[in-house]
C-alpha cells in the first residue's frame, strides 16, 4: 500500500485499490492540485477545502460524505459522527470520521475534527493502524488536543495534516507547534510526500506508543 499526501488534509492510499479522502482543489488554498483518479473518495464535511471528489472521479467512483457502515470494492467504511467545534456543531456543523480498513490495514481520517472524542466515538474507532489528524488549530483542534486525541485512540501511527505551508492561504499553525509539544522520547520522524505500508511493516509497532509520520509536500 502506498499513502501519498496532496497537502492540508488530502491523501491517496493505492493498493488494490485507489482511496482518497478530503480532496481540495489546491488553487483555493495557495497549493498544488492533486491529480488522479479513485475509486472511493471519503469526505468528512462540505468545506471548500476538503470536498472536491471532482478531481478524482472515474467511472464507478463511490464518494462517502455521512455516517454509517459501508462495503465496496473489497473495502470496510465506517463514518462515525463528530462535529467540527467544541460547541457541538453549533459553530461550523458536523464533521464526519472515516475508518477505512483495506489490505489489512486499518486507516481513520479525522477530518476537521474540532473536539477531544467522547468513549463512544472511541469504541466505534476501535483499533486503528494509521490516524490522520489535524493539528493546526483555529478551524479544528489544536496541537495540544491532537497529542490527547492521539492518546486516547493510541493508532500505531498518526500522521498530522490540516497545518500551515508555504503558500497556504489559512491562517493555522504549523507543524512545528505540535512537535514542540510532543511527550519525551516520542519518535517522530519526517518522510518524503509518500511512503509504503503493510499489515507486516506495521506490526512492529505493534504494543509501543504511537508513532508520528511527518510527510513533506
Amino acid at each position: 500500500m502506498l499513502i501519498k499526501w496532496h497537502g492540508h488534509s488530502c491523501f491517496e492510499i493505492r493498493g488494490n485499490m485507489t482511496y482518497v479522502a478530503d480532496p481540495h482543489d489546491g488553487r483555493s488554498l495557495g497549493l498544488p492540485k492533486p491529480v488522479g483518479h479513485a475509486h472511493i473518495v471519503t469526505i468528512s464535511h462540505r468545506h471548500f477545502d476538503h470536498d472536491k471528489a471532482r478531481l478524482f472521479k472515474m467511472p464507478g467512483t463511490k464518494v462517502f460524505d455521512r455516517p454509517g457502515k459501508f462495503r465496496t470494492k473489497g473495502a470496510r467504511i465506517k463514518g462515525i459522527e463528530t462535529y467540527h467545534d467544541m460547541a457541538l456543531g453549533k459553530e461550523r456543523g458536523k464533521n464526519t470520521i472515516f475508518r477505512v480498513s483495506l489490505d489489512d490495514v486499518t486507516l481513520a481520517h479525522l477530518g476537521d475534527i474540532g473536539h477531544k472524542l467522547r468513549g463512544e466515538t472511541l469504541e466505534l474507532l476501535g483499533d486503528i493502524d494509521i490516524m490522520f489528524i489535524p493539528i493546526g488549530g483555529v478551524f479544528t483542534i489544536d496541537a495540544g488536543t491532537a497529542w490527547t486525541v492521539i492518546e486516547q485512540v493510541k493508532p500505531k501511527v498518526a500522521v498530522p495534516m490540516h497545518y500551515d505551508l508555504p503558500g497556504l492561504s489559512l491562517p493555522i499553525a504549523g507543524v512545528e507547534d505540535f512537535i514542540a509539544l510532543a511527550p519525551e522520547n516520542r519518535t517522530i520522524s519526517r518522510l518524503a510526500n509518500e511512503v509504503q505500508v503493510s499489515r507486516d511493516s506495521l506490526a512492529v509497532f505493534s504494543g509501543g506508543e504511537p508513532r508520528i509520520w511527518i510527510f513533506s509536500l
